[in-house]
């Protein structure tokens, strides 16, 4: 403290004593701290450098970290075989079978390969009560009318020709109608005539022909039945294995 401060206290009646310590070297240098300008010393104790392991004196040695266990390569995996289509059969051992055949074909599922076909048309018809969904049907409006033909290959491996003859149920009373079936232009027999209410049923071996030809013929239409539809009817006409 100042020498002129310190009078100017003792005039004021500080005591002496107090005075003395104001005026003490120590208070001046260590309680009023840190001169500016003067760095301030670390609160933190500086840091001793860790011990060694192979420093003495009781010094811990420095303790590593676990290492990991090694890991395991995976095995290699082997992928399942695909399936795959079997290899094909040597031909020696390939099945020489043909395609199964029908074993029965209408002529309403044919083409004629000749005759007349505009008096053809193909379908359902009722004849003597019964209903015939695959039927050849020859339809005339003339008064007697010419020969109605029609020829169809026979297919290969068919034996039999089926079908139900006569006229439908929707014809005239009093018409007739021939009928004739050849084999490879030659006739089966010498054919039959039918009326309105009569049907027959044939069943004709065709093996070993060729071609099979139906004909019919309009032998008896009365006048006065001459503009009603008379339709001459091959009912289910088929060829069969058997």
């Amino acid at each position: 403290m100042d020498l002129k401060v310190g009078l100017v206290l003792l005039v004021l009646g500080v005591p002496f004593a107090l005075l003395t310590n104001l005026l003490s070297p120590d208070d001046s240098q260590g309680a009023a701290g840190p001169q500016r300008g003067e760095a301030k010393p670390s609160a933190v104790a500086p840091l001793s450098p860790a011990p060694s392991a192979s420093s003495g004196g009781g010094a811990h040695a420095t303790t590593r970290p676990p290492e990991p266990p090694p890991v395991e390569a995976a095995a290699p995996t082997t992928a399942a075989p695909r399936d795959r289509p079997p290899d094909p059969l040597p031909s020696d051992e390939r099945s020489t079978e043909p395609a199964a055949r029908p074993r029965l074909q209408y002529l309403s599922t044919l083409e004629p390969i000749g005759g007349l076909g505009n008096w053809k048309r193909t379908g359902s018809v009722d004849m003597g009560g019964r209903t015939y969904g695959n039927s050849i049907v020859f339809a005339s409006s003339q008064s007697p009318s010419k020969r109605m033909t029609l020829t169809y290959n026979i297919p290969a491996g068919m034996r039999h020709f089926k079908v139900a003859a006569g006229l439908d149920d929707r014809s005239p009373d009093g018409n007739a109608v021939f009928f004739q079936i050849d084999c490879d232009g030659t006739p089966v027999d010498s054919g039959f005539t039918l009326r309105v209410g009569e049907e027959r049923s044939i069943d004709l071996s065709v093996a070993g022909a060729r071609r099979l030809t139906i004909e019919a013929e309009v032998t008896l239409r009365p006048f006065e039945t001459t503009n009603a539809p008379l339709r001459t009817v091959w009912g289910d006409a088929r060829f069969t294995v058997d």
